[in-house]
């Protein structure tokens, strides 16, 4: 299976799974596309000091 087609595949399961937020869509779409750019969330990039901020009781 070639490059292109991992990704396709990998975008294609964001596009069919329609329990996912779209800000999270938009994330991993453009983290597959870019695997080198950070996780970016609603404009704010997703640091480790930001999950801690952010953390779920």
């Amino acid at each position: 299976m070639s490059h292109y087609e991992l990704i396709h595949q990998q975008l294609r399961l964001f596009i069919d799974t329609p329990k996912i937020d779209d800000n999270l869509r938009l994330m991993l779409t453009l983290k597959v596309l870019n695997p080198n750019m950070p996780f970016i969330y609603c404009g704010q990039i997703i640091t480790p000091s930001w999950l801690l901020e952010h953390a779920v009781n």
